[in-house]
């Protein structure tokens, strides 16, 4: 009697090989659209370390009440835009109160970025 696989287990392995290969494959596709995310959300975190850096430069005593200070609100609240391409960032500079001292100023800043 001669020994051979029949065709069903043929099958059978080829099945169980394309199963592992498909699972392989969309796990490097999901770590590739992670990494792409991560990237994307790296260039954001850059741009808003970048402005920040820039207000710093204007946290002075002899600038902090020139009206040209990118600090320098001139109401409630003050709305900046920065960036461009696909990012796009705004600031904004509140005056706040800190123990009865209004002195301070807040600074809120968002950054768009392209999700895909």
């Amino acid at each position: 009697m001669k020994k051979s696989f029949t065709l069903i287990e043929v099958l059978a392995a080829a099945l169980i090989v394309a199963v592992t290969f498909a699972g392989l494959i969309a796990s490097f596709n999901a770590s590739r659209v992670y990494i792409i995310r991560s990237s994307k959300r790296l260039l954001a975190a850059n741009l808003a370390r970048s402005k920040l850096n820039e207000l710093n430069s204007e946290v002075r005593a002899d600038t902090w009440e020139d009206p040209d200070n990118m600090l320098a609100p001139t109401g409630p609240s003050v709305s900046h835009s920065f960036g461009g391409g696909d990012y796009q960032g705004t600031y904004i500079v509140e005056t706040v109160n800190v123990g009865g001292d209004e002195g301070y100023r807040k600074v809120t800043m968002t950054i768009n970025y392209p999700e895909q």
